[in-house]
């Protein structure tokens, strides 16, 4: 870990202290508390690039320690809630997942039933029903089914077929997809798979099944949880521009609120990654979502729902995200 994380992670640790504890209760009475993870068990390869080792052991010490401060509530009663100290005595928080991997049969269920907690699921639409892999969970699997040496010429001759930098060895394929075009980013996962010399990614998906399906996800209310939106693709919504809106937000956002007879539906961005201001003011003004969430801590009561935020709480850095974020009184590190 380098200074910055460490420096956080004694931040974190002492705010979280039980001398300071009361103080960061008092701090997040005035805040809208909301955290996310993604997924909790063993990771498959399509994960096993962003796995921080979240057990269900993990996962509810991760729990237990944040409920020595907080009241969980569903998304939809912490967003609305606007009482502070004088009303509540602790604050409210709520719990959340991206990216729309099913979570029934990976000990998340269970562990969330022990403390009362009402998730919310945020679903990638184009990957309900196991019926496509997210481009960068593509990207993950590639790197842990093909060595180096497998992988690394293939893109070298794709990213020279498409005019992306080369990548030298030992650099992240990760983190050089972050430059790649959003509207060429699942055409590109898809090509590098197949120079792999990979089976079919239908085959990995009906092996695997990494994503929630319609069943799944209406056993997920039925138990209620409820469901979010993580956009159609999974891009990186700041070089969206007008044209995509309808087919990345809007049509599928309405789509899925009419499949699952859902009333309210919020969005959290890929990556935290928003959309330009005056895109994002026109999709919000459309009254689809309820809130639109980053993950750069929490946001201050009293603000619009466009503008919300939450904290990460996989990894080493839990003190910091959610206590002494809050205790500092802005917006976290996520």
């Amino acid at each position: 870990m380098n200074v910055k994380g460490t420096i956080k992670n004694v931040l974190g640790t002492i705010c979280e202290s039980p001398w300071l504890r009361p103080q960061v209760r008092r701090s997040a009475l005035h805040s809208v508390n909301v955290v996310y993870s993604h997924y909790v068990g063993n990771p498959g390869p399509h994960y096993m690039a962003f796995d921080h080792g979240c057990t269900a052991s993990k996962f509810s010490e991760t729990l237990k320690r944040l409920n020595r401060v907080f009241d969980f509530a569903p998304l939809n009663e912490v967003v609305a809630d606007q009482s502070t100290a004088s009303a509540r005595k602790r604050p409210l928080m709520a719990v959340t997942f991206d990216d729309g991997l099913d979570l029934r049969e990976s000990g998340a269920m269970e562990v969330l039933d022990r403390y009362g907690i009402k998730a919310t699921a945020f679903v990638i639409t184009s990957c309900v029903g196991n019926q496509k892999m997210m481009w960068r969970h593509m990207l993950s699997a590639i790197q842990a089914l093909v060595p180096d040496r497998g992988w690394l010429p293939p893109y070298n001759a794709l990213a020279l077929n498409h005019g992306l930098d080369p990548i030298e060895s030992g650099q992240n394929l990760l983190s050089a997809s972050r430059r790649w075009d959003m509207r060429r980013k699942d055409d590109l996962a898809a090509e590098l798979w197949n120079a792999c010399q990979l089976p079919p990614v239908e085959n990995y998906l009906a092996e695997k099944r990494p994503y929630f399906g319609w069943d799944g996800l209406r056993a997920w209310l039925n138990a209620g949880h409820s469901v979010g939106f993580h956009t159609h693709t999974h891009p990186y919504c700041s070089q969206l521009q007008k044209a995509d809106l309808e087919g990345e937000l809007i049509e599928p956002a309405l789509a899925l609120k009419r499949r699952l007879g859902l009333e309210e539906l919020s969005l959290s961005y890929p990556f935290g990654d928003r959309l330009p201001p005056g895109l994002e003011h026109e999709l919000f003004e459309t009254g689809i979502f309820k809130a639109l969430f980053g993950i750069r801590g929490f946001r201050r009561k009293g603000g619009s729902n466009d503008k919300l935020e939450r904290a990460g709480i996989e990894g080493p850095n839990l003190g910091w995200t959610v206590f002494a974020a809050n205790l500092l009184g802005g917006i976290g590190s996520a």
